[in-house]
C-alpha cells in the first residue's frame, strides 16, 4: 500500500475515508491530503427530511424531523436511515409521538413525573399513576429503594 501511495499510476486517484484517522500509520497520513468535515447543522438536516418524506409521498411533522435531527448529531445518513425506520414503523405518517416511542424517548411531561414519584419514594411506585414506561424505568430503583431520595 504504502508503495502504491508513493508512485500511483497517472490515472489513479485515492481517496482513504475514515471516521478514525488517528489509528492510520503517521507515514500513510503524511502521503495524503487531509479533509475534516463537520457536522451538518439540524435546521438543514430538518429541512432535508422535510424535503425527502415530501417526495416519497410520507407525512412527517415538523417537530418530529427536528427531533430526527437532533438525534442524527449532524449526521445526514443518520438521519435518514432513522427516517427509514420512522417510515416502516408508522406507515408513512410520522409524529412527534410516533419518533418518542421508537426511540423511547421521555416527554418533558414524562420526565416531570418521573422525577416527582422519585422524590415521594415512600409510596408504592405503582399507585403513583405512572405510565407503563415510566413504570419499566422505575424498576431498577423498586430494586435498590434503599438509593432513592427521602
Amino acid at each position: 500500500l504504502l508503495k502504491t501511495l508513493e508512485e500511483p499510476p497517472e490515472h489513479v486517484i485515492f481517496i482513504l475515508a475514515t471516521t478514525d484517522p488517528q489509528k492510520l500509520l503517521p507515514t500513510i497520513i503524511s502521503r495524503c491530503q487531509r479533509f475534516d468535515f463537520s457536522k451538518i447543522k439540524n435546521e438543514d438536516i430538518k429541512n432535508h427530511l422535510l424535503d425527502v418524506a415530501n417526495k416519497e409521498g410520507v407525512t412527517l411533522e415538523e417537530e418530529a424531523a427536528e427531533k430526527l435531527a437532533i438525534l442524527a448529531d449532524g449526521g445526514m445518513r443518520d438521519s435518514l436511515s432513522m427516517l427509514e425506520q420512522a417510515i416502516a414503523y408508522t406507515s408513512g405518517n410520522i409524529t412527534n409521538d410516533a419518533i418518542n416511542e421508537i426511540y423511547g424517548l421521555a416527554s418533558v411531561s414524562e420526565k416531570i413525573k418521573f422525577l416527582k414519584a422519585l422524590h415521594r419514594s415512600q409510596k408504592p411506585y405503582d399507585k403513583q399513576g405512572l405510565s407503563s414506561r415510566e413504570s419499566l424505568a422505575l424498576a431498577p430503583i423498586r430494586k435498590y429503594r434503599f438509593l432513592a431520595l427521602p
